[in-house]
């Protein structure tokens, strides 16, 4: 194949993007008030999942990968937040954890 067909490929599929939205944490003791949208878009060595919002990202070598990992991350990032307490986050972590309670709540 042509490198510049090659390049047109990459091109087009780097291109093409789906949201899936994350409806359950399942096992986790989280519950969803309101689907997070996460956009799912392809890369050179795979796919990023990405909630735009929280600005939290995961690579994987699969759509479902990116997607498993992504909501691995939300849910160590919600943890790891909500313990602290709102006084000791700076700017950036505080609002993340306002974003993901926008989302989801501990049941």
């Amino acid at each position: 194949m042509a490198v510049k067909t090659k390049r047109r490929l990459l091109s087009e599929r780097s291109a093409l993007s789906i949201v899936v939205p994350i409806a359950t944490f399942a096992p986790e003791a989280l519950e969803v008030v309101a689907p997070v949208p996460v956009v799912i878009q392809a890369s050179q060595d795979g796919y990023l999942a990405s909630f735009f919002d929280a600005n939290l990202n995961a690579f994987g070598e699969t759509q479902q990968q990116a997607y498993a990992n992504l909501k691995d991350i939300i849910v160590a990032v919600f943890g790891r937040l909500g313990e602290e307490p709102k006084t000791k986050l700076g700017k950036e972590p505080l609002r993340q954890l306002k974003v993901l309670q926008r989302f989801i709540r501990r049941m």
